[in-house]
């Protein structure tokens, strides 16, 4: 005979619910894990390859070497050199592509506005070696005998980079220098061909080395000092010209530096009918 029994109610295990609670909980590693996850780490840091270093100096000296950019003299490679300034290492290409638009070197910030500039260029001396120093524009007609300053150029044969800036200071200086180039011609087209020569031939060339062409630089620089001669003129003829004052004492009033010759064939040339209405048709 069958006889229903009753149902029993069950009892909720609660011990194996909090146990089944805490396994949701993340578990923190042990101190031995911590410890072995960690000396793991620092052995594979360990093993990592570091890079060499290597320091520019500044003009009184000057520390890494390296290779040579390309350039129309068949130079070859570029390398990559490490400038040390106050305010840590920084790494910078010898001399980079142009159509990167990258800079080979770097001016620097001066306290006061009065201060000559300087500049972090490349150089390279008479073994195709580069190195980088820092100079001022009046450190470049001392430079060591063979050592160049490399000037890079775009696609229009302009200079660029930061040398770019140190190669157009050296150039007015030149350009406002009337025993390179006198004031007493008209127009530039009238100087003579053998002035920008014997400039490009004897100052230019010995100091700077150019990554085109050495004639499509000489475009570029003949077209950088005509610019600077003819702001230099029109700067001493506006400290000069004087409504009350005749042509020869103007004349007389010559600036120092400027040969008399040149100042008088100058102020003759101003003092034209033709030449006042072309430069009042300008303005």
């Amino acid at each position: 005979m069958y006889v229903e029994m009753p149902k029993q109610n069950r009892v909720k295990n609660q011990f194996k619910s909090v146990k089944e609670r805490s396994s949701l909980v993340p578990r923190q590693p042990s101190q031995a894990q911590a410890s072995s996850s960690t000396s793991y780490r620092v052995s594979l840091h360990s093993t990592l390859p570091t890079q060499p270093t290597q320091h520019v100096i500044s003009v009184d000296g000057v520390s890494s070497q390296h290779g040579v950019p390309s350039s129309s003299d068949g130079v070859s490679s570029q390398h990559v050199v490490s400038s040390l300034s106050s305010d840590g290492i920084s790494s910078q290409p010898a001399v980079p592509s142009s159509s990167s638009g990258a800079v080979s070197s770097r001016q620097t910030g001066r306290s006061t506005s009065n201060e000559e500039p300087h500049w972090f260029v490349d150089v390279i001396d008479e073994r195709q070696v580069i190195k980088t120093i820092r100079l001022k524009v009046k450190d470049v007609h001392n430079l060591d005998k063979g050592l160049r300053i490399i000037v890079e150029f775009d696609e229009y044969h302009a200079a660029i980079g930061k040398s770019a800036g140190l190669i157009v200071g050296v150039l007015g200086q030149l350009a406002t220098n009337p025993m390179y180039f006198p004031i007493g011609f008209e127009k530039w087209q009238s100087m003579p061909k053998s002035f920008l020569d014997r400039v490009f031939n004897d100052i230019i060339v010995p100091r700077f080395f150019f990554t085109i062409d050495q004639q499509k630089a000489k475009a570029w620089l003949n077209s950088s000092i005509n610019k600077k001669w003819r702001e230099y003129r029109l700067k001493l003829w506006k400290e000069a010209d004087d409504p009350l004052l005749s042509k020869e004492d103007i004349i007389k009033n010559v600036q120092d530096g400027i040969p008399m010759d040149q100042w008088a064939l100058y102020v003759t040339y101003r003092m034209k009918e033709e030449t006042k209405i072309y430069h009042e048709n300008s303005c």
